[in-house]
């Protein structure tokens, strides 16, 4: 989208330049008040020629108000004696009826095509109006612009040039210097574009339009970069932004800022561009920017917050451009905005699972492009279609568009459009095969080769990684693991160099969405084989490593060492110039050795900064090294680990427990673990919504057990004893899945109707052997061994919230603990939290009782309800992002309220959502739920799980024993007691 992105700037640059700008004189023209209209020539010098000119045209032109449009003329021309306007004016003045005629008809012919150029050019210069004669001849290279006709248009462009220069004409002189840029830009021809674009900054400094020379040094910051040349142009941007400081002028700076933000997203540097452009275009109000300056910005924003995998804020600046691009005044003059904001936004809805109405931007896309003859504009709405088509599965449709504008790109030799689309047709046949025979392997050899050369100049390690990973498919869908391997071991370790590149973990998830994933594809691999710790190392880094990162106080590619931490950013921005160089194609053979060693130098120092943290097990560690789970697990409490990663058509199970580890592959793909939990929660969410009442409810034990026989009897070791504690690390879709519902044993008794639920009873559930932690991480092993009971601190909602078990738990909570020991935070706010949460010391609980609301499409949304507001306005909400702020010190943090332990699951990220928020402010365990709790059972089951805490439980023993009391006193349904798990 970078090249994309610099092609629209130029287009949507020399639309901007070309659009007339007529002016009145109001006052002093009515008045004929030579000195006021003097005065204002002198304050906008650049409007002399647009104004003057509209009035010579109407003379010219004829008609009923001729003779006082005429008046006016000779007024003007007195304004501007002795000055190249005014020489003008003179001369039309001086025509006859006859000559004002043939120049009418010169002109209609010239434009029209009726009359050669040449013959058109003797013409008009017999006429004598040299100046006027070059805006006639420069409407006909706008002519064979709009017509794609680049050549001629600059042909007859570089003629106006040079007449220009002859007649010493400096304002069309200027004009037609940065016309001749504009299309020298756009044609690629970079160093000529920079010229011409340079003598036009000049030529309007003597002009004195300082407006238009901030827009060149934004043109030469654009040109500069694309170019190579990073000094360069941080160099013009810097001058832009002096000049429009200068100036006073917000549109200017505006105008400044907006290529620098550009600039920052090309090196890569996310946050900083995000940082500038949300300045110049704050979510709420309007800001400093109108009309097009104000549509770019916001482009640029959503594209800084998609980078870094804001999409859902992306969201709201793309339709907020797209919006802006078609009011009458954008899109009369600056058409080509429409058109990227689509393009924009459609994509960016695709990325947000929002699949019809992303495609259904890129039609509209298509046929603005269509109407206007632009196939470069189609081919990258092909492109966009394709993507958002392989995110559906739909591989045959994803083919289609994807090679239709790969196909696009090798003809125009533009490299980055063919080479991401060849990579993705190359996906799209493998992806969607399930075996060697379904897909057409020797073109996806071709496609794959050529995706390969092109990002191998581009120096991209995402062509690289992505292009290794799809290499890996293919060669396991042959057969041949360790060739899959070897190219899966290959992408990963591109993927893990880019991460550290970017110090983005969110743009790395968000890469690994619905495309080949080379982590599990590895681990796979390496369990076919045997490499059973290499297996574990591979599916570990899909955990949450991103969160253990940022739990152990460093953060990703940091150090707690300042200096240590500006050696790590200097090489950053070194490598991001330098690969900027490389993907413009002007970095040299030394260059791309100096990339080389400030990459892998850069992977040596974070790797030692990691290692140096104790975080080796949780974070990016090289293929040589091991994985110290040992340790973590002889440290811990738990009893014995299974940690599972789900693959496209099997899924592994590890065991992890003091006799080593072993691992099974069950033949249970994405898909239909999917199903399968779909199936144990769809009669839960029929009751959440309605559709059935408690009576009615069932249970799928037919399911139950069979993923327990899949997915557990395999694992679990034969001596592991009733009460010990499991330690279960999730993938995927088996995070909304409570392990304790899983049916381990027992019969159905006979359905009694005036008994519900009684034919459940002789059924053994997992929950009833084991007590479960669910661990984000091998890493999470050493945190949450236990909740100290020093103080217990208990948000509270007002009564109006209509959290009916409230008291209730207060009361339960005093009990267990001493009335002494509790604080009550009653009617809280964010504020509040924010000031009181710190006072839960360690050795603490943090008790929530509220009501709990999922966004599962933006995690961050997900919230509390609490209380605090003002009458009438609703209940203060506690947003996931609000929590991340807190700075707790809790062992334990009980949300009871609905939903809270539900979110989005990522790769690399785990889960988001409350239970990751919480962990970010610094929580050790979370207890939460996975749907929707009946508010009679959790009043039971919170007495129960807090009477075993305070009689010194684990909370994953304590949830354990709380499980059992709730079946035995409420109904033995598991919605009525297995919604509640620990995590940590």
């Amino acid at each position: 989208m970078i090249r994309a992105r610099a092609l629209c700037c130029a287009l949507f640059a020399l639309s901007t330049i070309l659009v007339a700008q007529a002016e009145t004189l109001t006052t002093a023209l009515s008045r004929r008040d030579s000195a006021a209209a003097a005065a204002w020539f002198e304050a906008n010098p650049e409007r002399v020629h647009s104004s003057a000119k509209a009035r010579i045209e109407r003379v010219l032109a004829g008609g009923a108000d001729a003779a006082a449009s005429e008046e006016e003329l000779r007024f003007l021309a007195a304004v501007l004696e002795g000055r190249p306007t005014g020489r003008l004016i003179e001369r039309v003045l001086g025509w006859g009826a006859d000559e004002r005629e043939v120049f009418r008809m010169l002109r209609g012919d010239l434009v029209s095509g009726a009359l050669e150029l040449d013959a058109a050019l003797a013409e008009f210069e017999a006429l004598g109006a040299d100046a006027l004669v070059l805006r006639e001849v420069g409407a006909k290279a706008h002519a064979a612009y709009a017509e794609n006709d680049f050549a001629a248009g600059l042909d007859i462009m570089r003629w106006v040039l040079r007449e220009a220069e002859r007649a010493e004409d400096p304002w069309t002189h200027a004009w037609s210097e940065n016309w001749c840029g504009q299309v020298e830009w756009i044609r690629g021809e970079l160093e000529a574009a920079a010229a011409h674009l340079e003598r036009a900054a000049e030529l309007e400094e003597v002009l004195g339009d300082d407006a238009l020379r901030v827009r060149q040094y934004a043109d030469l910051t654009r040109v500069s970069g694309s170019r190579g040349e990073v000094d360069v142009a941080l160099g013009w941007a810097d001058k832009a932004e002096q000049l429009a400081r200068s100036m006073g002028s917000d549109e200017s700076l505006c105008e400044a800022l907006l290529v620098r933000a550009g600039m920052l997203v090309d090196l890569g540097e996310h946050e900083r561009a995000l940082e500038l452009s949300l300045q110049l275009a704050p979510a709420e109000g309007d800001g400093p920017a109108s009309g097009g300056t104000r549509v770019r910005v916001d482009m640029v924003t959503a594209s800084a917050l998609s980078d870094i995998g804001r999409f859902e804020s992306a969201l709201v600046f793309a339709k907020r451009a797209l919006a802006d691009a078609q009011t009458e005044a954008v899109a009369r003059t600056m058409p080509m905005l429409v058109l990227e904001a689509r393009l924009i936004l459609g994509l960016l809805l695709g990325d947000l699972g929002r699949f019809d109405e992303g495609l259904r931007e890129l039609d509209l896309a298509r046929e603005f492009a269509a109407g206007r003859g632009d196939e470069r504009a189609l081919a990258w709405a092909d492109k966009n279609e394709g993507w958002i088509a392989m995110a559906m599965g739909d591989r045959a449709r994803a083919s289609e568009a994807l090679d239709a504008a790969r196909a696009f790109g090798a003809k125009t030799g533009e490299e980055f459009l063919e080479g991401i689309c060849a990579l993705g047709v190359a996906e799209a046949l493998v992806l969607g095969a399930r075996s060697a025979d379904d897909f057409d392997a020797e073109r996806v050899d071709v496609l794959l080769a050529r995706a390969e050369e092109i990002g191998r100049d581009l120096r991209d390690l995402e062509f690289r990684w992505r292009v290794a990973a799809v290499r890996g498919r293919a060669f396991s869908l042959r057969g041949d693991e360790a060739s899959a391997l070897a190219a899966f071991g290959r992408s990963v370790d591109d993927i893990e160099r880019w991460r550290r590149r970017l110090a983005s973990p969110a743009l790395v998830a968000h890469a690994l969405r619905a495309r080949t994933d080379p982590y599990r594809g590895a681990a796979i691999c390496a369990a076919r084989l045997g490499r059973v710790d290499d297996a574990l190392r591979y599916t570990e880094l899909l955990h949450a490593r991103v969160l253990f990162e940022l739990r152990s106080g460093a953060g990703l590619g940091s150090a707690a060492d300042p200096e240590a931490r500006r050696g790590v950013d200097e090489l950053r921005a070194r490598i991001a110039r330098l690969a900027f160089r490389a993907r413009e194609g002007v970095a040299s053979a030394d260059e791309r050795d100096e990339l080389d060693a400030a990459e892998d130098q850069l992977d040596a120092t974070l790797l030692a900064v990691e290692m140096a943290g104790n975080r080796r097990s949780a974070t990016s560690a090289p293929a040589s090294a091991s994985l110290p789970w040992r340790d973590a697990l002889a440290r811990s409490d738990v009893d014995v680990v299974l940690d599972f990663l789900v693959g496209l058509h099997s899924t592994l199970v590890f065991t992890l427990d003091e006799g080593g580890a072993r691992v099974v592959e069950v033949p249970l793909g994405a898909e239909d673990l999917d199903r399968r939990v779909r199936r144990l929660r769809e009669p839960i969410e029929r009751l959440q919504r309605g559709e059935i009442d408690l009576a009615h409810l069932d249970f799928d034990v037919r399911g139950a057990r069979e993923l327990y026989d899949l997915l557990l009897a395999p694992a679990l070791p034969d001596a592991l004893v009733p009460g010990a504690l499991l330690g279960v690390l999730p993938d995927a879709s088996l995070n909304s899945l409570p392990f304790e519902v899983l049916v381990s044993g027992g019969e159905l008794a006979p359905y009694d109707p005036s008994r519900p639920f009684a034919h459940l009873a002789d059924l053994r559930f997992v929950g009833d052997a084991y007590a479960i932690s669910v661990l984000s991480s091998i890493a999470a092993l050493s945190s949450g061994a236990g909740a100290g009971l020093e103080r217990v601190c208990v948000v509270l909602p007002p009564a109006e919230v209509g959290v009916a078990y409230a008291a209730l738990e207060l009361a339960t909570l005093r009990t267990a603990f001493g009335a002494e020991r509790v604080v009550v935070i009653e009617n809280a706010t964010p504020a509040d939290l924010e000031r009181d949460a710190p006072r839960v010391a360690p050795n603490g609980v943090l008790h929530f009782t509220a009501h709990g609301v999922l966004d599962g499409a933006s995690p961050a949304r997900g919230h509390l309800v609490l209380g605090g507001a003002e009458p009438g306005t609703g209940a203060a909400q506690l947003a996931a992002w609000q929590v991340e702020a807190l700075e707790l010190d809790a062992d334990l943090v009980v949300l009871s309220a609905c939903h809270t332990g539900e979110g989005a699951w990522l790769p690399g990220e785990g889960l988001l959502g409350l239970t990751r928020a919480f962990f970010t402010a610094g929580a050790s365990e979370v207890v939460a739920s996975l749907w929707a709790v009946d508010d009679a059972s959790t009043v039971a089951f919170m007495g129960a799980f807090y009477r075993a805490l305070g009689k010194g439980a684990s909370p994953a023993s304590a949830l354990r024993t709380a499980r059992a009391t709730t079946r035995a006193e409420v109904g033995t349904h598991p919605y009525l007691w297995g919604a509640w798990i620990a995590r940590r």
